[in-house]
C-alpha cells in the first residue's frame, strides 16, 4: 500500500528507495510462491525504475517465464545480470560495516 502511494504521488521515475523497495517485493513474491501477483507488479511499475541495474533485474524478476529456444538470449541476459549479484551485495555489507 506503502509504495501504491509514493508511485501515486510521484511522476514518471520512482525514487531511489521506492525503486528499491519494488524489486524486493517482486523478489519476496517469488520467494513466497505468489508468482501470480509478478504479473500485476510488472504492470503498475515496468517503466518506473530509472536505475539501469534495477531494472534489468526486474524484468528478470518479473517477466514471462522461459518457454523456448526464442527465449535463450534473454536468458543469457539474465544470468549475466544475476553472475554478478554476490559482488554488489558484498559491497553494500562492506558499506554498511563502515557506517
Amino acid at each position: 500500500a506503502h509504495l501504491a502511494e509514493v508511485a501515486a504521488a510521484a511522476e514518471g521515475a520512482l525514487p531511489a528507495e521506492a525503486q528499491r523497495s519494488i524489486l524486493r517485493l517482486a523478489a519476496l513474491h517469488i520467494l513466497g510462491g505468489q508468482d501470480a501477483a509478478l504479473p500485476g507488479l510488472r504492470a503498475a511499475y515496468a517503466g518506473r525504475l530509472d536505475a539501469p541495474a534495477l531494472q534489468a533485474a526486474f524484468d528478470a524478476l518479473t517477466m514471462d517465464p522461459v518457454r523456448g529456444l526464442a527465449d535463450l538470449p534473454r536468458v543469457a541476459r539474465e544470468l549475466q545480470l544475476f553472475r554478478g549479484l554476490p559482488q554488489r551485495l558484498a559491497r553494500l555489507d562492506t558499506a554498511r560495516a563502515v557506517d
